[in-house]
Order: structure tokens, then sequence, then C-alpha cells
């Protein structure tokens, strides 16, 4: 981010390749020594340059006419350089990555030793308490009209440190409770970070704090949930606990106390839905197998749910209703405890999860007794569903309300942008969501298949599962344009698609990758928004 931001401050024309960190291509080994990414070729001379620091001093060098981001005066450049030397070794970005992680980056790229003891939380914290008093006492104090570690010039010292104060800025308040942005113990950090957030080139490169927090979860097995128990209250825990059953009781134990308690209203709302929910459970789960298009059978052009064994009547697969009995259960504790908890352990598991969920949410009338639940607890029962499906692929994350935008507002071009950026990667998208989110299954799995076999020829993904998935990407789309999804799908299977499709792909982190936040923020808005917007 260090060199696209510079760019874009500079406004040096460019053109950006997309590397992938796992599956380098032999083209850039051959080119960079180190096989490190940013690299930049300079194509007034061809030359290679890596490492950011050494492309950002780069572009210094060879765009002089460019916004300068270094003091033009020799000695004030060469204190600059010094200063950036100083805050390079301050150790804030290790030390903050180091709490947000419980110390596992620095364990495992310092030792392989699994005895070596886990480290204190309270030692970590207090390492990145200390270096978080340097920058904000000593960094941003040397020049005190500020904003910036320069003053009031923006300086590639800034651009160096926000890139990892960034990240730490969205992990530790959702995985440690702590605050960096808005503390109040560190009022010259909040207005440099508000400064930087302010500009214009910023804002079209910086990533938004749910994408950051679901790579973090993925790539270092982060938990919110296990992270905010550090900080909770086990009265409070233990209160919410005795109307659980056992296990729940036992996750209600070690979870956090809600930042927002309700309402004695929400209150009462809840636990009626809780209540009316829990004794109606089996009829609620048999007729989301009935109704949302879940069980299929062999004749279905959306691949097949149900098994038949020696003549029998198909039933639904096994694996297929313990997937809904699962996912009616994590709506159960979205009501009592305010999460559902963690997610499906398979994306298979997922898929169906998010399904169940989205029809509860918008058909629960069709449910069991559920028709019977007062307003005010149909609407907590949709509440805890949203939850549900919004966390059916990653744990952790919210809904995000969608308003359409009004025209010529930046919030409508943030739209256009994301719906232009579904449209044009539509193709690669639709391959994505089917091979990744657990919709595409052979006919070896034990949740049925949606491969169809033809003459004899190579199976391949039903035609009607990928033509639900488009659809619900047009629906999507609309969303974005024009504020309306557009008719739903006719048949509930190709809704029950598109259902595990959007979840899939509102969570998805790097998709797509190029996407400003705050396109980022309206997809995700817009999916949530469609996912309501089903059956």
């Amino acid at each position: 981010m260090q060199v696209w931001l510079a760019l874009e401050e500079k406004q040096i024309p460019y053109d950006c390749v997309l590397i992938e960190l796992y599956n380098k291509p032999e083209w850039y080994k051959e080119l960079v020594p180190t096989t490190l990414v940013p690299a930049a070729a300079f194509s007034e001379d061809g030359s290679v340059v890596w490492e950011s620091k050494h492309i950002l001093l780069s572009l210094e060098d060879r765009f002089p006419q460019a916004m300068p981001l270094l003091p033009i005066d020799p000695a004030d450049r060469e204190q600059a350089l010094e200063f950036m030397r100083e805050l390079e070794e301050c150790g804030l970005d290790k030390t903050g990555y180091a709490l947000m992680t419980g110390g596992r980056m620095i364990s495992r790229s310092a030792s392989t030793d699994t005895t070596t003891p886990t480290p204190d939380i309270a030692e970590l914290e207090a390492a990145f308490v200390k270096a978080m008093d340097w920058f904000e006492g000593t960094a941003l104090a040397k020049h005190p009209k500020g904003p910036y570690l320069l003053g009031e010039d923006f300086s590639l010292l800034d651009i160096m440190m926000i890139s990892s104060m960034e990240r730490i800025g969205a992990g530790l308040p959702k995985f440690r409770g702590f605050d960096v942005r808005n503390n109040p113990k560190y009022p010259n950090s909040a207005a440099w970070f508000a400064a930087i957030a302010s500009r214009p080139a910023y804002q079209k490169v910086c990533s938004d704090d749910q994408t950051l927090q679901l790579l973090f979860q993925r790539m270092m097995g982060l938990s919110a949930s296990a992270a905010a128990a550090s900080r909770s209250s086990a009265a409070s825990a233990a209160a919410a606990a005795t109307a659980a059953f056992a296990q729940t009781a036992a996750e209600a134990k070690s979870g956090s106390e809600s930042a927002t308690p309700p309402t004695e209203e929400q209150q009462a709302a809840k636990t009626e839905a809780f209540e009316k929910l829990q004794a109606c459970y089996g009829d609620v789960v048999k007729d989301v197998l009935n109704l949302s298009g879940i069980t299929r059978y062999q004749s279905s052009p959306y691949g097949a749910t149900t098994l038949s064994f020696n003549g029998h009547k198909p039933r639904v697969a096994l694996p297929v209703r313990e997937a809904v009995e699962q996912q009616v259960l994590r709506v159960l504790k979205a009501l009592l405890l305010g999460s559902p908890g963690s997610k499906p352990n398979t994306s298979i598991a997922a898929a169906f999860g998010a399904v169940a969920a989205a029809f509860l949410r918008n058909r629960y009338m069709d449910c069991g007794k559920l028709a019977e639940l007062s307003p005010s607890a149909a609407e907590a029962l949709k509440a805890a569903c949203t939850q549900a499906v919004t966390q059916s692929y990653a744990d952790g994350v919210e809904a995000l309300p969608f308003v359409a935008p009004e025209p010529g507002s930046p919030a409508a071009a943030a739209a256009a942008e994301a719906a232009l950026k579904v449209t044009m990667n539509k193709a690669a998208i639709v391959d994505d969501i089917l091979s990744k989110s657990g919709l595409a299954r052979p006919g070896t799995s034990t949740y049925g298949s949606t491969y169809m076999y033809v003459n004899g020829h190579k199976p391949s993904i039903s035609a009607a599962v990928r033509g639900a998935v488009e659809f619900h990407l047009d629906r999507l789309c609309n969303m974005l344009l024009v504020g309306k999804a557009g008719p739903k799908a006719e048949e509930r299977e190709a809704a029950a698609v598109g259902a595990a499709g959007l979840a899939f792909f509102r969570n998805r982190a790097s998709a797509p990758r190029d996407m400003s936040a705050a396109a980022t923020v309206q997809f995700r808005a817009a999916c949530d928004a469609v996912l309501a917007d089903m059956y």
C-alpha cells in the first residue's frame, strides 16, 4: 500500500500487476532476486527496484517535479531520513501485530520450538503501549503544529507508518478490545489518523476494517470472541447462561459482555423468540428442509441433496440435515447471547447453513409455529437470522445497513464502482464462488452432488446452479445501482443457491481485490440487503 499511496499522492502515471503471494510467476522470481513484493520497474531505463522503502526513495529521486514527500532542503531532508530510521526502529508495528495475534507471528518466525510458552497478553500489551507512548509523545510531538509526522506537510514518513497502523487500528479493537485510532490517551495519534483518512489519495488505496479483520482471522486463526473474553464480565456471562441448554451455557461463560445491553423491551422480544423457536425447533428444521430449496431429488437441474438406499424412499442426506440443525441452533445462540458462535466447520456446511438462515429470516411465518410471534419478537428473530447468515463463512462480522445513495453523492460513486467491479469480473467471481463456497459438490459428496454427467463426458457443474449464481450477482448490481434488487428467483432452488453464493461472496476478503474501501462497504451492505430480499 505504501508505494501505491505515494504514486497517487505524487500523481505519477503507473500500471499495476497483481502478484499472487503464494504462487509467484517465474518471470517475477527472475526479475526480483528476493521474490518479495512489491517491486517497481521504471520505464525510462528499465531498472527494477524492490522493497517499499527503496521504491519510495527512488520515486522521490526520479520525480522531483511531482509533489515532494521529503523536504527539499538537504539538511532538512537528512533530518527527515534520520527520523524515518527512528520510526523503523521504534517497534510499533512488531509490538502491535504481536499483541493482536497473541505473539503467534513472532513465535512462528523466531522458532519452531513448540515447547516455548505462549507469551503473556499483559506483557505484549505493555510492549505495545510503550511503543505507542513514544509515537504519541515523541514522534508526533516533534512538530507541534501537526497533524503529520513532519508537521503540516504529509510525507514519506506518514506513508511508511500508516500501512501497518491501518492494520493495527483495524485489528486491535476487534481482537484485543484496544482502540488505537480514537483513544483519549492518544490525541495526537487520533488527529494523525483523521488527517490521513481525509486525504483523497489515501481514500483510493486504503482497505476497510472488515476486510482486514477477515484477513487476520483467516491467516492467523484469530477469534474475536476469544479475544473479547479476556476483557469480559464473568458474572454477566453466567447470568446469560442460566436460560441456555448445556452447550450454549458453556459458550456463554467464555463469551463477552455486550457493549450495548438490550433494553427490557428488546430482551423480552429476544426471550419470546428464543423460547418459541426452541419449542418448535424440530418442526422449523423440517420446514426449512422442505420449503427452502435445500431438499432436491435426482431429477433436479440444481443437483440432488437426497439419497436413496435399496429402493427406499429418497431422504435428504444426513449431513445436509445436520447443517440445517446446526444453523438453527446458531440462531438460538444469537438470540440468547448476541452472537451465533463459531461458523460451520466446512464450506459445504456453511452453504446449507446460509440458506437455512436466509430462508428462516425471510419466511419465518411458514416455519413451525413462528407465525405466532409478536412483531417485536419477529424482528428479534430476523436480526438473529441475519447474524447467522452473515457469519456463515466468517466469525464476528456484522451485517451492514444499505441505503440507496443519493445520485451524485460519494456513496453513489462508491456503489457504482462496486457494481462495475462485479460486472467486469463476473465470470471469475462465479467460478470462485462455485469452487470455494461449497456449492460445487461432486458425486462422491455425502451432501449430494451438483455435478451433471452427460453422455460419458467429464462431469461439470450444473448449468442451473451457475445460472442462479449469475442471477443473484445481477440482483446485487441492481441493488448497488438503483437501490432495489429487482425480481426474486422464481424457483426456490435458485434462491437457495443464490443465498449461499452471496453469503460466501460477501465475506471474501479479496474479492474483488482492487475495490476501494468505500466501494467495499457499499458492496457488503448491498449483499446483506439482497440476502434480506430473497424467497
